[in-house]
């Protein structure tokens, strides 16, 4: 199973469907980052009416009008459910030249509330929530990989599920309508999580996981049914993590694969860009190409570091099959 881009999949049905429809998905679903939780929100917000979830929000709907950046926040359903399928080609983990398709059909929710969102690729935790910046805590992971049939790893242990959860920073740089419809907006997003990796029989830290992330968004290009994402970002990464990836310990060393010890430092930089088709209100088609380049990566001498770059192509399909009439004023990212 795909260890880089094994999220892929996550991303694209829980960023790009559960995002709450908002256009294209955080990340553009090729990133290996999504949302916690904070069961406050979920008991602040249950039973309120929208006139009373109005009169609760810190955001409110008098203030927003007053407010020259209202229209950044926009009414979305409370919760939503449907079903998504995607497919795509991606690689081992960063820098593997093994190659590797999934596909995959899954069920999806989303739940709004003032302060707990299952939505944009995770559950978040929103700290705080104005016109233009946005702070809240958010959960990510990957799925496993196995060793045997990987050149590179032969005879090494597989990788397990890594889970990732910290704070992320959304920052609204440029905002910008058209008459025609739609809008143009450009973020920069910020995360640092914590990973663990599991084979749910044990878990172990594998140190922490920076992300920074420039995206510029392009919605109802031309007053059309289609919406335009790119992306770029950098990803860093502590000892304990790139060791996980890339050391070698003198039980695995073979005639071609010596012993390595992996630092911390930069991991990658990738460029992305996706494509969102609305063919109907509730049907949405999504697809997407990244570009990961490993040049100057911090264990580019490793025995398993074998690429400078990989391209990885994805597409999914999400049908929303029902959702709620009460509605949530939130962050249009969202």
């Amino acid at each position: 199973m795909n260890r880089q881009y094994g999220v892929i999949i996550g991303c694209f049905i829980c960023s790009i469907a559960l995002a709450g429809h908002a256009g294209l998905a955080n990340e553009t679903g090729l990133a290996n980052n999504t949302g916690s939780t904070n069961h406050t929100g979920l008991t602040n917000h249950a039973g309120l009416t929208n006139k009373e979830a109005a009169n609760n929000k810190p955001h409110s709907e008098k203030t927003l009008q007053q407010n020259s950046d209202s229209s950044l926040f926009v009414r979305k359903p409370v919760w939503e459910f449907g079903v998504g399928g995607a497919g795509f080609s991606g690689f081992d983990y960063p820098a593997s030249n093994d190659p590797n398709k999934v596909s995959l059909v899954l069920p999806y929710f989303i739940y709004r509330s003032q302060v707990v969102r299952l939505a944009d690729g995770g559950v978040g935790a929103v700290a705080f929530e104005k016109p233009r910046v946005k702070l809240d805590v958010s959960l990510g992971g990957s799925l496993n990989a196995e060793s045997s049939g990987n050149a590179a790893r032969e005879g090494m242990p597989d990788l397990d599920f890594l889970f990732e959860v910290g704070p992320r920073l959304n920052a609204l740089l440029f905002n910008r309508e058209y008459a025609s419809g739609g809008r143009s907006t450009v973020r920069w997003l910020n995360s640092v999580r914590g990973v663990i990796s599991t084979d749910f029989g044990s878990v172990d830290t594998r140190g922490f996981l920076f992300n920074s992330e420039l995206e510029w968004k392009r919605r109802n290009i031309f007053g059309s049914v289609f919406d335009l994402q790119l992306q770029l970002d950098a990803q860093w990464a502590s000892q304990a993590l790139q060791a996980y990836f890339y050391s070698v310990d003198e039980a695995f060393v073979d005639a071609e694969r010596p012993a390595y010890r992996a630092k911390g430092g930069y991991l990658s930089t990738g460029v992305s860009a996706g494509i969102t088709y609305r063919v109907t209100p509730a049907i949405r088609i999504f697809t997407a190409v990244k570009h990961e380049n490993y040049n100057n990566a911090a264990n580019k001498l490793s025995p398993l570091f074998e690429t400078d770059s990989s391209v990885s192509y994805a597409i999914a399909l999400v049908w929303t099959i029902k959702q709620s009439k009460e509605t949530l004023l939130v962050f249009d990212n969202d």
